[in-house]
């Protein structure tokens, strides 16, 4: 391993100067764009520029040896986290609302000047959490924030630019509680007020969010959803149809046994398709799903671009309008879908370990929240048993 300052002659007279580098039995050769004159007159310039060419030699070879011994490089603590938060949310695919928001609040928290990894401490990061406290915000967002700033510095170790992720030395006291939401989900009855109802939104928001009531699909998920993705679809016996796709949150690859019901939508999307492809005078639009739709199970919600807020805007705003047009009085979006999977499950009969399976969840803790709606329902229904003798 070296770093050695060479020369070389060009056609005017001059000199380049160059770094020969070995390292790993792999020679390379890094052109400085620094060129000097041997003329007497240009001697102080010289001797300027080959000082230059000097540290750059110097500082290529400090970084072999960090990188040889596999040590952390302590100047690239001093180093922006702001910028290193930005090239993960542009690059590395941290483009959730999440990541973007916390970089707001931090970059006004820190009145938009430099945050250097060196900075960030155990205490910074307990003011930084008491200031977004003073936001109005709700805790489980609040602590949302903090988990993605938790896996940013979690990355920063694993590049060596920091030692030590400092939520490690939080004290536990200090660290927000995650609150029990109330979660929104449908009952059989309700799913069966929305099957009857007449609305005029469109056929596939009504199919993917069924879809996803009855396989506990995600938006990100079924929207992606491939006919290649199922396994047995044209078997005539639909016990051994199976689902297989990574998850978009997780990145987990999954695989998931459908239910009946769910296997006649996606048989009803099929037969759809079918008829659409007969379908003559098809305008630009329609040639673009009937395109997508090869690939791709609701084409109508497929969207390419991964800035698909638009199109998740419009499916919730239409299944706002079918629980109107159903009578049923619930503030409906695409997540209840698989909310409503989850608390049907439990409901009848599976148990938690096996839904937080079908889920897909990491941590069997994130499912117990649907076990506490099942508990609550069942406090509820025995509550409303008649006395007697009144």
């Amino acid at each position: 391993m070296g770093v050695k300052l060479r020369e070389k002659k060009i056609n005017d007279g001059r000199v380049s100067l160059y770094l020969d580098i070995t390292h790993k039995n792999l020679r390379k050769y890094e052109f400085l764009n620094i060129y000097v004159s041997n003329k007497r007159t240009d001697l102080k310039e010289s001797q300027i520029k080959r000082k230059l060419a000097e540290s750059i030699r110097s500082e290529r070879e400090y970084e072999l040896i960090i990188k040889e011994s596999g040590l952390n490089d302590p100047k690239r603590k001093q180093s922006d986290f702001i910028i290193f938060l930005e090239n993960q949310i542009n690059s590395e695919g941290h483009s959730s609302k999440s990541w973007k928001s916390l970089l707001v609040h931090i970059k006004d928290y820190c009145n938009n000047q430099r945050l250097t990894f060196i900075a960030i401490t155990e205490n910074w990061i307990g003011d930084f959490q008491k200031y977004l406290l003073t936001k109005s915000l709700e805790t489980n967002t609040i602590m949302t924030y903090m988990s993605c700033m938790n896996t940013a510095l979690s990355i920063a170790v694993s590049q060596k630019i920091i030692h030590e992720n400092p939520f490690k030395n939080m004290p536990r006291h200090k660290k927000l509680k995650r609150k029990d939401v109330e979660r929104t989900f449908l009952t059989i009855e309700d799913l069966n007020k929305l099957a009857n109802a007449k609305t005029n939104i469109h056929q596939q928001v009504k199919q993917a969010f069924l879809f996803s009531c009855f396989s506990g699909l995600r938006w990100s998920d079924v929207t992606n959803l491939k006919w290649d993705d199922i396994d047995n679809l044209d078997e005539k016996t639909k016990t051994n149809c199976m689902l297989r796709f990574r998850q978009k949150k997780t990145g987990s690859f999954e695989y998931l046994p459908l239910s009946e019901q769910a296997i006649d939508i996606i048989m009803n999307r099929k037969d759809e398709f079918i008829d659409f492809e007969k379908t003559e005078n098809k305008n630009y639009n329609d040639r673009i799903e009937q395109a997508t739709g090869k690939e791709y199970i609701f084409p109508f919600l497929f969207v390419k671009n991964k800035l698909s807020s638009a199109k998740t805007k419009m499916a919730n705003q239409q299944l706002r309008k079918w629980a109107k047009d159903a009578e049923i009085k619930k503030d409906i979006h695409f997540h209840v879908g698989r909310h409503t999977f989850a608390t049907l499950a439990l409901t009848y009969g599976t148990d938690l370990y096996t839904v937080s399976k079908l889920l897909g969840h990491r941590n069997i803790q994130t499912t117990t929240i649907y076990a506490k709606v099942i508990d609550r329902l069942k406090t509820e229904a025995v509550a409303k048993l008649p006395l007697i003798g009144k």
